[in-house]
């Protein structure tokens, strides 16, 4: 665990006096995908993101016929569909970044702590066979962790704000299940009436060593009570010959 402070779809393009880049991300992947498939396992979900990415504003995704709408030109011109994936940073580079404009509007001027929680590789197989509960189980355990810290008098002694995303995959495509959480360091009082922020503020959101063991013991808890209860489906065992 770490944390920081801190049919078809067409999408236009807006003329730029940027020069195109010699190669695009999706250029990478018509060049490299194949390959990288073959040495490497990847899901069903992955492939399908990479070919949404590398077929992007091509003929595999047809055309559609813009045209101008100044009566005086009446000029129209072909262009390719966009793959509408939001993994696709010519679909939606500009609105995630317009979003994320109108999220920082939002904010309120406080610290804000990156917060990340990391299951152990070990426990991939178990996770593997029990998506649905592992992962419950594991946002469970995380936001206890959080909630744990920020009512103790000495840290912060209040209800924070945070909300958590969960990742599966590492930077290289492999099975790395984790959480991001972003932390308010601040918070409400639990009666109410007062509005706390943490006594050491832009240092650090609470101590890590302890955060780390109160998640690990809270989810071991959960996981034991979900085998006690059958919730969980174990791993056949490979037969070695």
């Amino acid at each position: 665990m770490i944390y920081t402070n801190s049919n078809s779809h067409s999408d236009s393009s807006s003329t730029s006096s940027v020069s195109k880049p010699l190669y695009e991300l999706s250029d990478i992947f018509r060049l490299y995908w194949r390959k990288f498939r073959e040495k490497f396992n990847c899901s069903l979900h992955q492939s399908k993101v990479i070919n949404a990415l590398k077929n992007c504003r091509t003929s595999v995704l047809d055309y559609h016929i813009e045209t101008c709408t100044n009566p005086e030109y009446n000029h129209t011109f072909i262009a390719f569909n966009s793959c509408r994936n939001s993994h696709c940073p010519k679909c939606m580079g500009s609105k995630r970044l317009k979003w994320v404009y109108n999220r920082l509007k939002d904010l309120i001027q406080v610290p804000y702590y990156h917060v990340v929680f990391t299951m152990p590789h070990i426990l991939n197989n178990l996770a593997l066979f029990n998506r649905e509960v592992i992962y419950d189980l594991f946002f469970k355990a995380a936001s206890y962790t959080i909630k744990e810290f920020s009512k103790d008098i000495k840290y912060l002694g209040a209800r924070p704000g945070f909300f958590g995303i969960l990742h599966t995959w590492g930077q290289m495509l492999s099975y790395h299940v984790h959480l991001h959480f972003i932390v308010a360091g601040c918070g409400l009082s639990y009666d109410g009436s007062k509005f706390k922020r943490l006594p050491y503020q832009n240092k650090f959101l609470f101590p890590l060593r302890a955060m780390s063991m109160t998640m690990r013991k809270r989810f071991l808890e959960l996981l034991q009570k979900a085998y006690d209860g059958g919730r969980l489906t174990l791993a056949p065992k490979r037969s070695h010959k």
